[in-house]
């Protein structure tokens, strides 16, 4: 961060230090006072697996005539009663969870998957392209290992 290389902050205690300072200052120069008082805040009134279908990451897949798609180095099959041949071909929402979990789904219809291999997925180091699914996965792994708050500056 600039400001912090302009006020010479070169260590974690120093970096602390600084950010009350320099949240003060972005505070002075950019906040703007709310034209009503009153919270504009709602309430959530669905169901809470409706807010995480709402805060998940969504991707969607086209099945191959086989039912089988891949994600994240894993082929997953879609289980079906019956052939199953309405599905060939037919686009498949994925909703990765902040959690870790994922769940298919088709129109309004839930399907169910199962596992059965993996491939060899390159390392998302090597592409930048990637950088908000690292986030993602660095933010989730902090909240699954004991809901622990975001690491201090």
């Amino acid at each position: 961060m600039k400001e912090m290389r302009l006020q010479n902050v070169c260590s974690i205690e120093a970096a602390n230090a600084f950010v009350p300072v320099f949240i003060a200052f972005w505070n002075g120069k950019f906040a703007v006072k709310p034209r009503h008082e009153t919270s504009a805040h709602r309430p959530w009134t669905d169901t809470p697996q409706a807010l995480e279908d709402a805060l998940a990451r969504h991707e969607e897949r086209v099945l191959s005539k086989a039912l089988t798609f891949s994600s994240a180095g894993t082929k997953y099959c879609v289980k079906t009663n019956g052939p199953g041949t309405a599905l060939r071909g037919a686009k498949v929402t994925l909703h990765h969870f902040v959690g870790g979990g994922m769940s298919v789904h088709y129109k309004d219809r839930l399907l169910p998957v199962t596992a059965y291999g993996t491939y060899p997925v390159p390392d998302p180091a090597a592409d930048e392209k990637t950088i908000d699914a690292r986030v993602d996965a660095i933010v989730a792994s902090r909240q699954v290992a004991g809901r622990q708050s975001p690491a201090p500056v």
